[in-house]
């Protein structure tokens, strides 16, 4: 048999002790069914993929899963050592997953968010997809130093230097 429908024949010739023959056939189609196959995305998490401080304070993973993934099929999320898992779900019109990640699962720079679906079709077969990794990229802290350059040689203003005092320094 091959993966997929087979059309099966079978047929037997009897013949009985007074010399009567007899043929009878009977075609049936099997279905070989031997595994699952699933797909899993990662949709971009921010536009830019780089999570600033406004937008790390909600943080949403989504993606959608393929094949024979179905409502309920468990999508497994891990990022940095934290895990968390959730059902395949009906959104938009598209089978996917929807998670919410705590801020704290990350850590400035690079991070790694890696997902994969586990699924059983309809034949009973069994499948966890690779893991499918996603790079963030997390800044959420600007710096900045300023200095000013002494206003005069001594930084005492007198009455002479006074009409025209000057501020320059580096940011």
């Amino acid at each position: 048999l091959h993966e997929g429908k087979n059309d099966i024949v079978v047929k037997v010739t009897v013949s009985d002790a007074a010399g009567n023959t007899l043929t009878v056939d009977h075609a049936q189609t099997v279905t070989l069914d031997s595994h699952a196959e699933a797909s899993i995305t990662v949709d971009p998490i921010t536009a830019d993929n780089t999570i600033n401080a406004r937008e790390s304070k909600h943080i949403s993973v989504t993606g959608q899963v393929e094949g024979d993934a179905r409502d309920g099929d468990k999508v497994t999320l891990e990022i940095n050592g934290h895990t968390a898992t959730t059902d395949v779900r009906m959104i938009d019109g598209h089978l996917g997953y929807d998670v919410q990640v705590d801020k704290s699962w990350m850590h400035q720079g690079h991070n790694d968010v890696n997902v994969s679906v586990s699924v059983s079709d309809a034949a009973g077969n069994q499948l966890t997809t690779p893991v499918v990794t996603h790079p963030v990229y997390v800044d959420t802290k600007i710096d900045a130093v300023i200095t000013i350059n002494p206003v005069t040689a001594d930084n005492v203003v007198n009455d002479r230097e006074a009409n025209n005092i000057t501020f320059t320094g580096k940011v």
